[in-house]
């Protein structure tokens, strides 16, 4: 079977979820960070001690990408006020960010057992547990997070579908983005995740299913075309591969854009490997 010569690196490929979601530990140092920091600390030294302020110059080194002064500042606010939320949440998501989970979790503890309805929290600590691989926990959070949220953004869905295929529950997984797309509408991510965890679970017609179903909208769309053709590949029908990477390769528009020269070259590329494997079975 031609499914059995596609390498496993190949068929990982497309799995691959090019999303960004929101994580402390993607925060990097914003334009006004150091800025606000100056005025924070102008503001501090012209009053008396404050957790409200000490949160305020935490949340900037958060922003700014400085975690253990971020850590200080939440340790600081919460001498002067134990109970404060706000300085719970700074200690949690700042432990989170420099990579101290274990220790983010526990502290998403401590803020939930003040603020139990926090979303910041519970979402934080939804992530610390897929993070230290307490998965079954992780969608029980996400689970509950979820349906106490009017207005859940649609990276959510991912994130507890990408822990539900974690656990190899693909079904579960499709049905967490289907769930998505019923109340949050209908969002290309949403759509796509469902494709690549389809291709994770070696599910390629369901996946090329759900790909036509995003092209019956969208028909020049070059990249879901591109991945058609990827995945009808991976899934052993050389002949529509082949077909396919034909149409995408029409439908490519003329650009010395890198992503437009991306695309080509994974075209090419692919004809290439079909080209291979037909070579391979005459010489047999």
């Amino acid at each position: 079977m031609f499914a059995s010569r596609v390498s496993a690196s190949f068929i990982l490929a497309l799995s691959v979820v090019a999303l960004v979601t929101a994580s402390p530990r993607l925060v990097v140092a914003h334009p006004s960070a150091t800025d606000r920091l100056r005025a924070i600390e102008m503001e501090m030294a012209d009053t008396q001690e404050s957790a409200k302020l000490d949160v305020e110059h935490g949340r900037a080194n958060l922003q700014a990408g400085r975690w253990q002064e971020a850590i200080a500042d939440a340790d600081r606010a919460l001498t002067l006020e134990p109970q404060s939320s706000a300085a719970l949440l700074l200690r949690a998501e700042a432990l989170f960010a420099a990579g101290s989970v274990d220790r983010a979790l526990v502290a998403a503890d401590a803020l939930l057992a003040v603020a139990p309805t926090s979303a910041a929290g519970r979402h934080l600590r939804a992530r610390a547990l897929r993070e230290i691989g307490r998965l079954d926990e992780a969608v029980a959070e996400y689970n509950f997070f979820l349906s106490g949220q009017a207005q859940p953004l649609p990276e959510l869905y991912i994130e507890r579908a990408e822990v539900l295929a974690a656990l190899g529950r693909t079904d579960a997984a499709l049905l967490s983005l289907d769930e998505g797309v019923t109340r949050v509408g209908e969002v290309s991510t949403l759509r796509l995740a469902a494709v690549n965890i389809a291709v994770q679970g070696g599910d390629f017609d369901a996946a090329t299913d759900r790909l036509d179903s995003l092209l019956r909208q969208k028909p020049d769309q070059v990249f879901w075309m591109t991945r058609r053709a990827e995945i009808l590949e991976a899934g052993g029908k050389r002949d529509a591969a082949r077909r396919a990477y034909a149409a995408a390769a029409a439908a490519l528009p003329p650009s010395s854009v890198a992503a437009v020269r991306q695309l080509q070259e994974r075209i090419e590329a692919g004809l290439r490997r079909l080209d291979d494997v037909d070579r391979g079975k005459d010489n047999e």
